[in-house]
């Protein structure tokens, strides 16, 4: 892969890279998101929850990743985030048989190239019934007429996925809020991963429409595609066949006076994850910096932990904004010596210093040409006859 052939030439430290997916969100009459991808690690700064890693099952050669879908789940009442809006919101298991779920592609995708959601057929019926008891109404794919608030009360679709092989079982999984914890005490260590309905509900601007981006009847198999990611930071570890994600919902690209993103990507540098510990290190040495998924396993919801801020954030010293700026200098440089040399004054003293041959009707210049003087002019000089002319 390009991210292997980047280690194999030294340019990368670890065969790792990030995607992170801004979470969208309504803007006037339209819906927006972003992204950015790391290469060789991810930023803890922009992660608003504890990174949890799944296990990439997909085998040796293959060019997709793939997890196991173990569980997914509804939470009536909606929310942006697997921490609920407020208590009691009561969650509902599907009745999935994760085998099944998962036969057909040796596992679930992760594919951030997908636009929906697309489920196994032996998931339909029970998706439908749950939705039906909890919205009150028939699941369609046809167009919806709703509010805003409406769509934000829609059922938050919760997918448990099979946690990493390797996962770190020295600390209480009930701590984090997207482990399954008490939700399933068999495997209390699996990630979960939640997408609200402004995600899986696509609004068309010009109708004010939505429509539902899910699949239930797949004979393909099943697909998490890029409306399950959204708001999340993905975490793709090739070292140890592990993908991690995160909430996010700092992910912008730094934008340059230009309006143009740079490519330094975030204000803030990239951290490098050691795989001896599988911990960020931090590039500077700020006693108030916290990582999420330290040992201390520190947490708060919706939180930007405190930090130092860089020096100059906004000055230009990443290599595309210097390049730019050398390349700018020269064209303005080279244009200035064009426009010197195209209008700079010119001595045409000489021109007026020619001699007059024995012909009085022409006068030769230095370029060798002939001045003709009008015809009329002429002949009333030639007569002695100079008179004013209409």
């Amino acid at each position: 892969s390009f991210i292997n052939q980047m280690v194999f030439q030294d340019k990368l430290k670890y065969p790792r890279f990030c995607m992170c997916f801004e979470k969208k969100v309504l803007m006037g009459s339209d819906m927006r998101s972003a992204g950015v991808v790391t290469l060789g690690g991810y930023n803890p700064r922009i992660l608003d929850s504890p990174m949890v890693y799944v296990q990439n099952i997909a085998q040796e050669g293959e060019t997709r990743y793939k997890v196991y879908v173990r569980n997914i789940y509804f939470r009536q009442g909606g929310g942006q985030s697997i921490v609920p809006d407020r208590e009691r919101q009561s969650v509902v298991r599907l009745n999935l048989d994760s085998d099944t779920f998962n036969a057909k592609n040796g596992g679930t995708i992760l594919d951030s190239g997908v636009p929906m959601l697309v489920f196994d057929e032996s998931i339909q019926e029970s998706f439908k019934a749950e939705w039906k008891k909890m919205v009150g109404q028939e699941f369609t794919l046809g167009k919806l007429m709703l509010s805003e608030n409406e769509v934000l009360a829609l059922p938050t679709i919760i997918i448990q996925i099979r946690a990493h092989d390797g996962v770190d079982t020295s600390f209480d999984p009930r701590t984090l809020p997207n482990m399954a914890g008490d939700r399933d005490p068999k495997n209390p260590f699996d990630g979960l991963l939640a997408i609200p309905a402004t995600h899986y509900m696509e609004r068309n601007p010009s109708t004010g429409t939505y429509r539902a981006r899910i699949v239930l009847d797949s004979k393909l198999g099943s697909f998490l595609g890029i409306n399950a990611m959204e708001g999340h930071a993905f975490v793709y570890d090739l070292r140890e066949d592990r993908i991690g994600f995160s909430e996010s919902y700092n992910c912008k690209p730094k934008n340059s006076p230009a309006g143009l993103v740079d490519d330094d990507m975030f204000e803030l540098p990239t951290i490098s994850i050691e795989t001896s510990t599988g911990y960020p290190v931090a590039p500077l040495d700020d006693p108030s910096y916290t990582v999420f998924n330290s040992p201390d396993r520190t947490f708060l919801p919706g939180k930007t932990q405190p930090r130092a801020q860089l020096e100059d954030a906004n000055g230009c010293v990443s290599a595309t904004c210097i390049s730019f700026v050398t390349v700018g200098y020269a064209l303005i440089l080279m244009s200035l010596a064009v426009a010197y040399h195209r209008y700079r004054p010119r001595d045409r003293s000489k021109h007026w210093d020619n001699e007059v041959s024995g012909d009085d009707d022409e006068i030769f210049n230095n370029y060798g040409e002939t001045e003709v003087l009008n015809p009329e002019f002429e002949q009333h000089i030639r007569h002695g006859q100079i008179t004013g002319f209409a």
